[in-house]
């Protein structure tokens, strides 16, 4: 992959990981300003079975507020799903700023699809532990 190529993922994958974990700051102001509700789930709402990713907005924010104990609470990944988030978006700015890279190009790859698979299988854990707990 050629270095503008390389420098594009890394531009895409540093938003993709921050702009989340903003997110996860405005819904919350918005709301307040708006006066209703824009977090809901689809799944929820139709199905009536609460999805994988239930909760995480609430979870990370309880996290960056430093309450760990009530970002379990609120869902179980949502701890997870902040720090592979915080970890690659950091990663990607020093690298993006530094303009080199600190280690071989595909275990860049390996390590960014390895973060999604943690977050992917904490989600997973989290809502079969949620629904063998409601039944």
């Amino acid at each position: 992959m050629s270095d503008t190529n390389q420098k594009q993922w890394r531009l895409k994958t540093l938003a993709w990981s921050w702009g989340l974990l903003l997110l996860t700051i405005l819904v919350p102001a918005i709301e307040e300003i708006g006066g209703q509700s824009i977090s809901s789930c689809l799944s929820k709402d139709y199905l009536g079975v609460a999805c994988p990713g239930c909760g995480i907005t609430s979870s990370v924010r309880a996290l960056l507020q430093g309450n760990l104990v009530e970002s379990f609470e609120y869902n179980f990944a949502g701890p997870f799903v902040a720090v592979v988030l915080l970890a690659r978006g950091g990663y990607m700015a020093v690298v993006l700023l530094n303009n080199r890279l600190s280690i071989p190009w595909y275990r860049e790859v390996t390590y960014t699809c390895t973060g999604d698979h943690l977050m992917l299988g904490a989600l997973v854990i989290s809502w079969l532990s949620l629904a063998i707990t409601s039944t």
